[in-house]
């Protein structure tokens, strides 16, 4: 009889753990979809940036030259904005253990950028998925990649990517 309780008690734990791994999953891919969706969206918005330069350019009329240059300020401004990322942090740490909140606490000099990098860092992305979503170049993510390994502390052997999803 003994035997018996112990199985179900065991195949109900395995249960809720299955559910819980399930449910981490499901978070996570909305997570990593939501990522790309700010990727793509940010691709997309620096494209019409750069084609509205393209036609400022061009162009004769002052009007239509200051018209476009307004276009293209608060197309910066949208690509700025930090609305996406305070929903995205929410989200991240949710799936990765509070990652965000360990980190801060450990390494309490890192910048809100460099945590930025961090959290892409988890999640994988490559350094130009990191410059579309950090809107800098892919030489400056490489500045701040190196940046990060120092103010982490990790020797010139270390991989910073192995560091961050490891930790």
């Amino acid at each position: 009889m003994v035997a018996i309780e112990r199985q179900k008690e065991q195949a109900v734990r395995q249960i809720e753990e299955d559910k819980i791994k399930s449910e981490l999953r499901h978070i996570n891919n909305l997570l990593a979809a939501s990522t790309m969706n700010l990727v793509v969206k940010n691709e997309f918005m620096e494209t019409i940036k750069e084609e509205l330069k393209e036609v400022k350019r061009k162009g004769k009329s002052t009007e239509t030259k200051q018209a476009l240059e307004k276009i293209v300020r608060e197309i910066d401004t949208t690509l700025r904005l930090q609305e996406d990322w305070k929903q995205f942090e929410y989200h991240f740490d949710q799936v990765h253990g509070d990652f965000l909140n360990r980190l801060r606490e450990q390494f309490h000099d890192l910048t809100p950028n460099e945590q930025k990098l961090c959290a892409l860092l988890r999640l994988n992305l490559s350094t130009k998925e990191i410059s579309n979503l950090m809107s800098i170049s892919l030489r400056g993510v490489e500045i701040a990649r190196y940046r990060l390994r120092k103010k982490l502390g990790l020797d010139q052997g270390q991989n910073l990517s192995k560091f961050i999803l490891e930790y």
